[in-house]
Formats: C-alpha cells, structure tokens, sequence
C-alpha cells in the first residue's frame, strides 16, 4: 500500500512538471491608475481563457515608469510586450521588434501608425490616439451670462470670455509649468514646434502669449494663487472656467464634478485650430524568447474587444477606429465625445527627438522662472 501511494505521488508530482513544462509565460509592462490595471487584469483572464497553456505575467510600474525601463533595456532584462508611446519611441525603436504594418494600416486612425513608426517601421501597436482640448465648466458660464464657446472660436474669442470671467474674479484657465500645454499656442500661431528647444522658446510669439495669460492679462493665476493645487484641481474646485487637457482627464471629471461640463477644441489661431497627436501602444523586444506568443497577446489587446472594454473607464481614445464609435466610448459626459474622433484626424504628428526627456525639462524650467 506503501509502495502504491509513493507511485501515486511521483505521478502527480511529474505531471505537475509537465505541465508547468508546457506553460509559456509572457512578460508585459505597463503605467495606469488602479482603475485601469483592473481593467488590464480583465482583459489578461479573458486572454487566458481562451490560450489555456498561456501565462501573462503582468508588471505594474505607476512611477518612474521610462526611467526603470530604460534600466532594463540597457541590462537585457525587459519584458516581452513593453507600453511605450511616442515622445519615447525614438529613443527605445532599436530594441523593438518591427511589426506588420499591413495587418492595421486600415483599422487604425492613420495618425495612430504614424506616431508609432520609425523611418516607415511600425514599432508599437497602437492603443491609442491622443489630444488635447480644453474642458469648461458650462454651469459657470450659464451663472454669468457668458455664452458657451464654438467650434469655430478664435483666440480673440477666448480673450473676450477670460475678460468677463475676470469681472467675477474668475480666472479663465490655469497654466502648467509644461511644455506640453504650450503646444496649441505654437502649433496653431504657425510656428516651428519639431525645433523648438530651451535655447530658443523665448523667442517664439507663442511662448510670449502664454506667459501674458498670467503675467500681463491676470486672466491665468500665478503660482503662488494655485497653491498645492494642480491645473486640475484648481478647475474642478470651480476656480477656473477652462482647463486644457487629454482624454485622461476624462474619468477623474465624471467622479469629481458637480457642475455641467463639457470639451471644445483650443482656439482658432493663423493655423486654425491645431493640436499635438500622441499615441501609446504596445512593443515587443527583439530579445523575447517567446516572440511569436508576445505578439499574438498584443494582437488581442488591439483587438476591437479589448480596446471596446478599455474605453469603458473614460481614459483613452481608442485608436482603433471601430472601437472609437463604440457606445462604450461615445457615452456621456463629455457630450461632445465626437471632437476627440475628429482631433484624431485633423491633429499633427510631432517628430520627438530622442532625447525629449531631457530638454523637455529644460524647456519648463524656463516656463516656470518666466511666470
């Protein structure tokens, strides 16, 4: 009896071996919120179901998130499927795996594959496509009888509505110490954003613009008036009528608040109105093992399903076109969802050198010391 129950044992233990054997673990990375990692997390069991001798294995970095993958990109040590997007897609492209365009070229917004190829080489599969526009607070406007902007409205318009904000100690919008926010100002004034570097953005018109928001018109506050507050922060607590921002500002205003509000493209300037297009999509290392099964993972998380369920929070624009019209997307607020579909079109690639980081704080410490 002894011997039968050892035999038994022995089996369990072997086929146990075998399959752990069989089980093929990819590796994949990411940023996000907890809501969104939850989301990532439903996404992976589904995968998991129906690839049975498959394991995601999923690393959650919500800080320092290109600093670390830097480190294991230089020590060999990154994960299979990487989330990257294309402010940091210069520098990394050489250790991505070059992905078949052909397979999305028709299904994906055309500025989506753009932002995420190198010399023509798609890079990363997009997941999604973003821009920015400016969030108002309607009931704020309503309340001072100040009539709701446009699509159609200049930079003028928006100096006369900041005017009459200002009357009711209403500041118009808040201004990040970012260079990121001072893209609309430049791209829609017609001036050169691929080359604009700490040595020469107080030179541009549009760096002066921005700066006489706060420091000429008062109609942005300084920093001191902000506070401990952010940007946001300081639109949500009624401070401001305007806040520009992506579609991630999305899911913190539906919880936040408790005012009608809605999103309108930056106003019209020489150019018309023109925003910076991102993306962030998914790569695959050159190095992975198991490159055939990273790739397939990634296929699915681009699918219009999974793309369809990451839309449900709020947070991004699929780029994926059908998922994009989704009702998962479109439902409300914002009422004008539809704007950031058609952003998605009309918006411009910015060719981001590789080292965008680093002289991207330059340029804001400049931002900051000037305001």
């Amino acid at each position: 009896m002894k011997k039968l129950i050892l035999f038994l044992m022995c089996t369990l233990l072997l086929t146990g071996c075998a399959n752990d054997s069989t089980t093929t673990v990819v590796e994949f990375s990411t940023w996000g919120s907890a809501s969104e990692i939850a989301i990532i997390k439903n996404v992976i069991n589904e995968y998991e179901k129906i690839s049975p001798n498959l394991k995601i294995r999923l690393h959650h970095i919500p800080q320092n998130y290109f600093k670390k993958l830097h480190l294991m990109l230089a020590s060999g040590t990154e994960p299979d499927v990487m989330l990257i997007n294309n402010q940091n897609l210069n520098a990394y492209s050489g250790y991505f795996e070059t992905i078949d365009k052909n397979k999305y070229d028709k299904l994906f917004y055309p500025n989506a594959i753009k932002s995420l190829s190198v010399l023509g080489e798609l890079k990363a599969v997009p997941r999604d496509v973003s821009t920015l526009v400016l969030y108002y607070n309607k009931s704020l406007l309503r309340k001072y009888g100040i009539q709701e902007p446009r699509c159609n409205w200049t930079y003028e318009d928006f100096l006369s509505v900041a005017a009459k904000l200002k009357k009711h100690s209403i500041y118009a919008l808040p201004l990040e110490n970012d260079i990121f926010y001072l893209y609309p100002f430049i791209m829609s004034n017609g001036e050169d954003v691929e080359n604009l570097s700490s040595d020469n953005i107080e030179d541009y018109k549009s760096f002066k613009t921005f700066k006489e928001l706060s420091l000429r018109h008062h109609y942005a506050p300084l920093d001191f008036e902000l506070g401990a507050l952010t940007g946001a922060e300081f639109f949500l607590a009624k401070k401001s009528a305007f806040y520009i921002s992506g579609r991630w500002m999305t899911p913190k205003i539906r919880e936040v608040a408790d005012f009608d509000w809605d999103i309108i493209n930056f106003p019209m300037g020489k150019m018309g109105s023109l925003v910076p297009c991102d993306s962030t999509g998914w790569a695959v290392s050159k190095r992975s093992s198991v490159k055939n099964e990273a790739i397939a993972f990634v296929e699915y998380l681009a699918s219009d399903k999974a793309l369809r369920e990451m839309a449900k929070s709020g947070l991004i624009v699929p780029a994926r076109i059908s998922a994009s019209y989704s009702p998962e997307f479109l439902s409300s607020p914002p009422k004008s969802a539809w704007l950031f579909l058609d952003l998605a079109k009309r918006s411009k690639v910015v060719n981001y050198p590789k080292n965008y980081n680093k002289e991207r704080d330059l340029i804001n410490e400049k931002i900051k010391n000037s305001k």
